[in-house]
């Protein structure tokens, strides 16, 4: 389920960033704008995708990849359904400003979740899964959003477009609630162990480094014992 979740991220990523593309003409001849004028609403995303991209890396290692995920496509969803109110070209240089800082965070937090939360065995499996939604969505985009904007209008084919990112942001929070012993059992036990070592107190680690055996696992407020070794352990899990 995460690992669908990642790759619809990326997927919605390419599909919100060319809706734009798709809408040019209509916007252009709407707003007055010339080829100079578009491309500096072009160059405004480029300009902070490419800061995000780089810095987004160190931010999701600071947050965390649940909440850097979820931060990023928040910012990006408010700034597509924000194209919807624009009134020229100032307003839409600054939405897709926006789109382009949230975007830019995007593939480095799918590409350290895929890491964390899936075993050796299967991460380049799932680092392949998580970025390939970019290629659907590159594909999805341009009949997905003529067919709205038909129905709609280009208004309402922004509009769309940032309600599907509130569904995605619903969905992740409600899996990431409900998966978090999944995703931690689906480790293998050497990478299990690792994880435990790394959340108990030093003493208590230090204690179960000791003893070379796997302690039973506590994942958030479920309380095990170990009588072989006379070892209780509580924990609470963080990710």
């Amino acid at each position: 389920m995460l690992c669908l979740l990642l790759f619809a991220a990326t997927a919605l990523s390419f599909l919100d960033r060319q809706v734009l593309s798709v809408l040019a003409p209509t916007l252009t001849a709407e707003f007055g704008m010339n080829n100079t004028v578009y491309s500096r609403v072009v160059f405004a995303f480029v300009l902070s995708y490419t800061i995000m991209f780089s810095v987004g890396g160190r931010l999701m290692d600071r947050l965390g990849t649940p909440l850097g995920m979820g931060l990023a496509v928040g910012v990006w969803t408010a700034a597509s359904a924000a194209h919807a109110a624009v009134s020229g070209p100032v307003g839409l240089a600054t939405a897709r400003f926006f789109l382009g800082f949230g975007e830019g965070a995007c593939f480095p937090a799918a590409t350290k979740g895929a890491a964390e939360w899936f075993p050796l065995e299967k991460r380049a499996l799932a680092i392949g899964i998580a970025n390939g939604g970019s290629a659907f969505g590159a594909v999805l985009a341009p009949p997905l959003t003529a067919c709205l904007a038909s129905r709609y209008g280009w208004r309402g084919a922004f509009i769309a477009t940032g309600l599907l990112g509130l569904i995605w942001l619903t969905a992740w929070t409600f899996s990431l609630r409900s998966s978090k012993l999944a995703v931690f059992m689906c480790l293998g036990p050497a990478e299990r162990d690792e994880k435990l070592l790394r959340q108990l107190k030093p003493p208590e680690a230090g204690r179960v480094r000791g003893t070379g055996f796997l302690v039973f696992i506590s994942v958030d407020m479920c309380y095990t014992n170990s009588p072989q070794i006379g070892l209780h352990s509580t924990g609470r899990s963080r990710w």
